[in-house]
């Protein structure tokens, strides 16, 4: 994650840099194990994972010794570039035509949004959709990123040599030709004097202002993605066909059952997601006026950012209840200001810097104050302060059972 080499402040305090807490706090979690108990496992499955005891290796500590290569180290770590386009330039004509084509099919595809109904609000799965919740402002830059995209395909004019490539290339600017986001722009406003960060993030590096660690920017990748076609068709096996579905998989691979772990307690997991979502929050691809799609419902005609998994009639779990299809969308495109493979967006900074309570956008930001004292709105419940409930009735996170009783969600930063 880009700009980890800052150091911020929290609140009043001031937080050590964040690659080195993150690597403090790993640290701790791999010590505490190393020093506990073994985890047995006595829970029975029908696959043997038994391990011979001598092909276990010991638990080490790292020394101090090891570990000073690591803390020296510049973060973030400055990755490869991308291989340049791997053909003859295309000429400015090529461009143009493939330019019509992306907006041609973003088109399309709102048309076929304005068609669709959009999943019912009192579902499981719009409930799944709303913890990955998505922003109303991704929504444009994921459009310009799809229209990118399908111009990138028109580029190589239905050749195999995308594929080719491996999907690593990076293909010429779009120069403006799309409708895209601040990054992109070859002349960026200057960053304002303020004593205090911005709550996107940007600014926080100034040499790297609206790129690095910002909100609503792409990943970065330790890996090159392995798309179907090279741009962005979803990964297919080497001899081109579909992989299993990705329940199949988990019901032969995982275990129908684990037992309590000896050593570490959930909040081990519950802050180690709370530290996770306060860098990382993946947008979901959405339908018009940012509505959830709907994947499994076979009376809609089929979405291009839907990728339902579907199930066995005799699934151990869902065939009680008759089901045959996993609601499952994909990822939303963020743009790369390139024509090339499809990325993904990170909403979050990409600074410890308590996005999930307080927002990553100027406009979340605000609604969450009280725009008085400086202060947080918040439910106080006896001598308990929590924060502002969610009372929109629309929020797929409520119930009415629920609302009935006054029992909201709560408003967050996400």
């Amino acid at each position: 994650m880009e700009g980890f080499e800052n150091c911020i402040w929290f609140g009043s305090i001031p937080t050590l840099c964040n690659a080195r807490a993150l690597l403090g706090v790993a640290l701790l979690v791999t010590t505490s194990y190393s020093l506990s108990d073994d985890v047995i496992d006595t829970t029975d499955t029908t696959t043997d994972t038994t391990t011979p005891p001598d092909t276990v290796a010991p638990a080490e500590n790292l020394t101090a010794v090891q570990l000073q290569p690591l803390l020296k180290l510049s973060w973030p770590l400055e990755g490869s570039p991308p291989p340049k386009w791997p053909f003859e330039p295309p000429s400015p004509d090529a461009i143009s035509s493939a330019v019509k084509h992306g907006e041609a099919a973003l088109k399309k595809r709102q048309e076929l949004e304005r068609l669709r109904t959009p999943l019912s609000i009192d579902t499981p799965a719009i409930k799944a959709q709303r913890a990955a919740a998505t922003s109303a402002s991704v929504k444009p830059m994921a459009d310009t990123a799809y229209a990118v995209e399908e111009a990138t395909k028109a580029l190589f004019n239905g050749t195999d040599n995308s594929k080719q490539t491996g999907g690593t290339f990076q293909g010429p600017p779009t120069n403006g030709s799309f409708l895209e986001p601040r990054y992109c722009q070859t002349t960026l406003p200057p960053c304002p004097n303020s004593k205090y960060r911005t709550q996107d993030g940007s600014c926080n590096n100034l040499e790297h202002p609206y790129r690095w660690g910002v909100s609503r920017t792409p990943f970065r990748r330790a890996l090159p993605p392995d798309y179907g076609d090279g741009i962005s068709s979803p990964r297919t096996g080497t001899n081109g066909t579909s992989l299993p579905s990705a329940r199949d998989v988990s019901v032969t691979v995982h275990r129908p059952s684990y037992p309590h772990d000896t050593s570490f307690t959930v909040m081990l997991a519950v802050w180690g997601q709370f530290i996770d979502h306060d860098i990382t929050a993946t947008a979901l691809s959405k339908g018009e006026n940012s509505s959830a799609l709907s994947c499994c419902d076979p009376t809609l005609p089929p979405h291009p950012e839907c990728f339902p998994v579907q199930l066995d009639t005799e699934d151990p779990f869902y065939q009680e209840y008759n089901l045959t299809c996993m609601e499952f969308v994909r990822s939303a495109p963020c743009p790369t200001c390139y024509f090339g493979p499809r990325e993904q967006m990170n909403q979050a900074t990409a600074f410890i810097d308590g996005s999930t309570v307080y927002g990553y956008t100027e406009e979340r930001a605000t609604s969450l104050r009280q725009l008085s004292t400086g202060r947080l709105r918040m439910l106080r419940d006896g001598l308990r302060e929590l924060l502002p409930p969610a009372e929109d009735p629309a929020d797929p996170c409520n119930t009415v059972e629920m609302n009935a009783q006054g029992r909201y969600c709560f408003e967050t930063g996400r």
